[in-house]
């Protein structure tokens, strides 16, 4: 998911660290932020972080 900017100023980055098209797997994050900026970057760091973990085993497809 995108960030979205709360009514109070701050963005929130929220999204699942896996796809979740097979069903319930992986887990949610949510942390605010001051900018868009950082939020985006703190979403594509965790994502690559996951993606480079060996020993989560192949990705099915």
């Amino acid at each position: 998911m995108a960030p979205r900017k709360l009514s109070d100023g701050q963005w929130l980055a929220d999204f699942y660290s896996v796809n979740r098209s097979d069903g319930k797997q992986g887990k949610r994050i949510r942390k605010k932020f001051a900018t868009k900026g950082e939020a985006l970057a703190f979403e594509n760091y965790t994502l690559q972080k996951v993606d480079d973990s060996p020993w989560l085993g192949e990705k099915k497809k």
